[in-house]
């Protein structure tokens, strides 16, 4: 929700966001920096991307061992999977309307909060479907880090360097599918990467 307050008035009320983010998550357009371009659309190079990005480097810094611009270990691979997850995961709650707004006496200090859904199994209201655990996106994280892999190590040093401006900012201040039978594609893998563009970047590098 702090990402729609940068973005000034004009997504101030519920039925913009929810218009906002059922837009960017067709065809996974808030992974990309320009999403209607066919020959280089930025993939991880998103605002939305590189600010979440920031922020979970920043809340691990000092307590987990995370890799180098020179060394490239695939800890940055794993926390830009677990990022591209976690802010679909974010855009899908604002779209069914699930984060809701804090009551100003809520001892927690929190200003928002997801709202509870029916738990097919237990038959009782929780967090359990809209949690960002395993067992809800385990499988899409994964689909995400397949295509993060592919990532040459110019691309993976240009979204850490993009990134740093919103970690120093930052220090100052489950779904599954039903479907049986034929192999089901994972549209997270589908995710556009040019090679043309990373050839060329290559050889700059």
């Amino acid at each position: 929700m702090a990402f729609f307050a940068l973005m000034g008035d004009e997504y101030k009320t519920q039925e913009a966001r929810k218009e906002y983010a059922e837009y960017q998550l067709e065809d996974s357009r808030f992974v990309y920096e320009d999403p209607d371009s066919e020959e280089r659309p930025g993939a991880f190079l998103s605002e939305f991307i590189l600010r979440i990005f920031a922020t979970h480097l920043t809340a691990i810094h000092g307590h987990e061992p995370v890799d180098t611009l020179d060394t490239l270990i695939p800890g940055h691979q794993t926390a830009l999977a677990l990022t591209t997850a976690a802010a679909e995961r974010a855009l899908m709650l604002v779209r069914d309307g699930l984060i809701l707004d804090c009551e100003p006496s809520d001892n927690a200090k929190r200003t928002h909060k997801i709202a509870l859904t029916l738990n097919q199994t237990t038959n009782k209201m929780s967090n359990t479907g809209t949690a960002f655990s395993a067992g809800n996106w385990e499988t899409d994280t994964i689909a995400y880090l397949n295509r993060i892999e592919d990532l040459p190590s110019p691309r993976v040093k240009e979204i850490i360097v993009r990134a740093q401006p919103f970690m120093k900012r930052s220090r100052r201040t489950g779904h599954t599918s039903d479907t049986e039978g034929a192999e089901v594609v994972n549209p997270r893998s589908r995710i556009r990467i040019c090679s043309v563009i990373f050839s060329i970047l290559l050889l700059l590098f």
